[in-house]
Order: C-alpha cells, then sequence, then structure tokens
C-alpha cells in the first residue's frame, strides 16, 4: 500500500481541480488536465505527483524532496499536508495533530486494536482447530487399527 498524504481542509471540503491546478503552477509544477494530477519535475525528472481523485488530493510514498513540496503546495492552497496517522506537518520535521483529526485518529487507534484483537482470536480459532483435527486424525486411526486388529 504504501504511505499517503493528503491535503486537508478545516472544515473538510473536497479540493478542486481548479484550485489544485493553480496552485501546482504559481510553484512551478506542471499540471496535467486530462490525468487530474499535477507534477512536480526538476531537471527532467520526477520529484512528486499529486492526484486528485473525488475531491481528494493526495501523494504516494513521498521522499523528503516530495513531501517538502507537498507541504510547500498545502501552505499555498491555505490547507495542511495530513499523513496516513493523522499527523499534519508543518515542515518535514515538525508535525502535530489537529484538532479537528483527533477523534478520527482515536477511531483509528481503535480500529487497530480491535483488529488486532480479532487477528489473536482467528489465530487461537485456527489453533484449536488444528489441534481437534488431528486428534480427531489420531482416532481414526486408533479405531481402524483395532478393527484390524480383530
Amino acid at each position: 500500500m504504501g504511505y499517503h498524504l493528503e491535503l486537508a481542509a478545516s472544515p473538510p471540503r473536497p479540493i478542486l481541480w481548479g484550485e489544485l491546478s493553480d496552485a501546482g503552477r504559481a510553484l512551478g509544477w506542471t499540471a496535467h488536465d486530462r490525468e487530474q494530477e499535477v507534477r512536480l519535475e526538476r531537471d527532467g525528472s520526477l520529484i512528486a505527483r499529486v492526484v486528485l481523485s473525488e475531491g481528494e488530493a493526495w501523494i504516494k510514498t513521498p521522499d523528503d524532496a516530495a513531501l517538502a513540496a507537498f507541504i510547500d503546495l498545502a501552505a499555498l492552497m491555505g490547507l495542511r499536508a495530513r499523513g496516513d496517522e493523522w499527523e499534519s506537518y508543518r515542515s518535514l520535521t515538525d508535525w502535530y495533530v489537529h484538532p479537528n483529526d483527533e477523534p478520527m485518529r482515536a477511531r483509528a487507534a481503535a480500529s487497530a486494536a480491535t483488529a488486532l484483537q480479532r487477528r489473536a482470536l482467528r489465530r487461537k480459532l485456527w489453533d484449536w482447530f488444528r489441534i481437534v483435527t488431528l486428534v480427531l486424525i489420531a482416532v481414526s486411526f486408533a479405531v481402524m487399527g483395532w478393527r484390524n486388529a480383530q
């Protein structure tokens, strides 16, 4: 899956193609209307690619240069660069959790804990299933051996 960052507004709202492409162009990025993406290229190589999909603008698995460029783009648009763990970036080394994101972060943490509990339960059930299956196989062999002995 990889790590994603998105442009986040407070209060939440869809990101429009016009505002994304205008901000990207203002920073020297190239906007591709057909693919609904904005690209930052330097010396012919791709630094960052921001994709707009269903009102959400995001970047996937950014390195430091792409993350810094994405933070600049967010600042120019009056938005936040928010990561997968609900952290909002001011710079490469400075991040915080926005108050609007606290409930979602708490839900995500609770959901992760629930998922771990479900995984542990499935593991226990699978272990019991294997034990019962082995016992049934052993009993079957014992019964067949007893029948053959008579």
